[in-house]
């Protein structure tokens, strides 16, 4: 099987540069237009094997599977966690940072606050 990629080749200075517009992160620099485009293709063969590699991986570690089972019983343990737990019990008690209201003004902050807070946007 045979791939086949667009070559974009620049010259920059003393060099050519070379990146590919269909594989992100594929580039390749040389001497002359050939040595440029066997740099970039070895660099688009190491991303492809990269690639396969990863898609090859027998535990992704992101995604995972439950049973049926185990499914339902970590759904309920989510909607009625257990009382044995003060932490948790703790933790549901307190409200979301986003639900406590927040200063936004400098008048509502005591003197020596808004004067630090305009201080620190001020160039000096």
């Amino acid at each position: 099987m045979r791939n086949e990629f667009t070559a974009v080749i620049e010259r920059d200075g003393e060099l050519f540069v070379a990146w590919s517009p269909e594989i992100p992160g594929a580039s390749g620099q040389g001497r002359s237009v050939e040595e440029c485009r066997e740099n970039l293709a070895a660099a688009i063969r190491l991303i492809q094997d990269d690639q396969r590699n990863a898609e090859s991986d027998p535990l992704d570690r992101r995604h995972f599977e439950l049973s049926e089972k185990d499914f339902r019983r970590f759904t309920a343990m989510l909607d009625a966690p257990p009382k044995s737990n003060p932490r948790l019990a703790r933790l549901l008690k307190r409200s979301a940072p986003w639900d406590e209201p927040q200063l936004t003004s400098p008048a509502a902050l005591a003197p020596a606050q808004s004067n630090a807070l305009r201080d620190r946007g001020s160039p000096r």
